[in-house]
C-alpha cells in the first residue's frame, strides 16, 4: 500500500505565521508538521508515500530531500483535496491512504488498513465528534451525505481515510478543482460504500493559531511517542 500527505494548503487560518512557514514546515515541539506525519505513516509500514505542494513549495521540497520514498508533486495551483489526487492517479495501484499535513492524531493507522481491507468499500474515513465541524451524516457505520457546513447529527472527517482505486471512476469529468466531499456524494448516489471508522482518539486539526500555539504549550509526549518511536 502507497500513502498522500495533502500538503498544499496556504494556512491562511494560521495567520502571519505561515507568511514566514509553510504549514507543513511548522514545527511542533522541535519537528516540522509534515515529518511527524511521515514517521507515521512509515511506521504503519508503508514505504511509498506522495506529497503534493504549492505554497512555498520549493521550502518544503528542500525540507523533504531528507526522505527516502518520497514522490512530490508540485501543483500550479490548489486543485482541491479532490483534484490533488488526480495527480497520482498512476503513482497508486490499489488501496492507498490519505492524510492532510495540519493533523496529529493517534489514530492507529494499521487498524484503519486493516478494517478497509476486511469490509472492502469503495473508501474507509475515520470520523471524530467534534461539534464545530461535524458535517458527515452517518448510518450504520456508512456515510449517507457530506454536508459544507456544520449539521446537527454529524461527526467530523479527521483528514485519514483509506481509498480504493476505484474512487477515481467517480471523479468528476472536465472538471481539474474539486474536492473529496463531492466525489463521495456522488459514489454513494451510485450506490457505493464509504466505511466510516469512529473513533475517541487525540485528535488535533492544527489549521488555527490557536489550535497551534495549544500543541506548542501543552504536554504531548505521549503523542509524540507515537509519531516519533
Amino acid at each position: 500500500m502507497k500513502a498522500i500527505i495533502l500538503a498544499a494548503g496556504l494556512g491562511k487560518r494560521l495567520g502571519k505565521i505561515t507568511k514566514e512557514i509553510p504549514k507543513p514546515l511548522l514545527p511542533i515541539k522541535g519537528i516540522p508538521i509534515i515529518e511527524l506525519i511521515i514517521r507515521k505513516i512509515k511506521n504503519a509500514g508503508i514505504k511509498n508515500i506522495g506529497v503534493n505542494t504549492f505554497y512555498k513549495a520549493d521550502m518544503v521540497e528542500e525540507y523533504l530531500k531528507k526522505f527516502k520514498g518520497l514522490k512530490i508533486v508540485r501543483e500550479e495551483y490548489l486543485s482541491g483535496t479532490g483534484g490533488a489526487l488526480l495527480n497520482f492517479k498512476d503513482f497508486v495501484s490499489e488501496d492507498f491512504l490519505i492524510h492532510n499535513c495540519d493533523i496529529l492524531s493517534d489514530i492507529d493507522l494499521k487498524r484503519v488498513i486493516s478494517v478497509h481491507k476486511r469490509i472492502k468499500p469503495l473508501a474507509t474515513i475515520v470520523l471524530v465528534d467534534n461539534y464545530k465541524t461535524n458535517r458527515v451524516r452517518i448510518s450504520k457505520n456508512y456515510a449517507v451525505k457530506f454536508y459544507k457546513k456544520r449539521t446537527e447529527g454529524c461527526y467530523t472527517y479527521t483528514g485519514i481515510a483509506v481509498l480504493s482505486k476505484r474512487i477515481f471512476k467517480y471523479f468528476p469529468e472536465n472538471k481539474k478543482v474539486f474536492s473529496l466531499t463531492e466525489v463521495y456524494n456522488m459514489a454513494i448516489k451510485k450506490g457505493e460504500l464509504i466505511y466510516c471508522l469512529l473513533v475517541r482518539n487525540i485528535w488535533y486539526d492544527i489549521g488555527t493559531y490557536k489550535v497551534y500555539n495549544l500543541l506548542q504549550h501543552n504536554s504531548l509526549e505521549t503523542l509524540l511517542t507515537e509519531f516519533i518511536i
